[in-house]
């Protein structure tokens, strides 16, 4: 993990096509998010992240039994399976504000370098 002034980058290797590591983390953003109140809206209620999977799309978590929405972010780079970025703005921000976050996935050998840079 590399700390910069008002940023923080987080580089993993999975053993996936970049495809396939594109896939899961959009598609299955709900699975992999942490759940709780330092994460989540809905804290230990059960809610459901999701993700529209195009530019412009929203990144939103549902919760009280779907009657409760929280927008979190929105799509602002979409380039399957290459990049994805969106604004992400938590609960507790105060209005317009926002931060910003950028994934890449770079084929590296057998898989995928996934490097997330979260600014702001």
């Amino acid at each position: 993990m590399t700390a910069v002034a008002d940023q923080v980058a987080v580089t993993v290797f999975v053993d996936v096509a970049p495809s396939d590591a594109f896939e899961v983390f959009t598609a299955e953003i709900d699975q992999w998010w942490r759940r709780g109140p330092r994460y989540r809206v809905a804290g230990t209620q059960p809610g459901v992240l999701h993700l529209e999977p195009r530019l412009g799309g929203r990144l939103f978590e549902e919760y009280r039994e779907g009657t409760a929405v929280h927008e979190v972010g929105t799509i602002t780079a979409w380039e399957p399976p290459v990049h994805l970025a969106f604004e992400w703005r938590s609960i507790t921000f105060v209005p317009g504000e926002t931060t910003s976050v950028d994934v890449r996935f770079t084929a590296s050998g057998s898989g995928t370098r996934v490097t997330l840079v979260h600014r702001g």
